[in-house]
């Protein structure tokens, strides 16, 4: 599973393997562009949580 948010690993082999998921590296590329309205909702998500 590779995609812009990270991609699914295995870690270790035999009976001790699992999967986990490797965030991908900040910042996102290509970059986050906000408008005045995601801005705007962005401004209001944090004030909601007492940012």
């Amino acid at each position: 599973m590779d995609n812009r948010a990270g991609k699914e690993i295995t870690n270790f082999s035999g009976e001790a393997a699992y999967k986990s998921f490797l965030p991908a590296p900040l910042p996102p590329n290509p970059p986050l562009e906000l408008d005045t309205e995601g801005l705007r909702l962005l401004v209001s998500a944090n004030k909601q949580l007492g940012i």
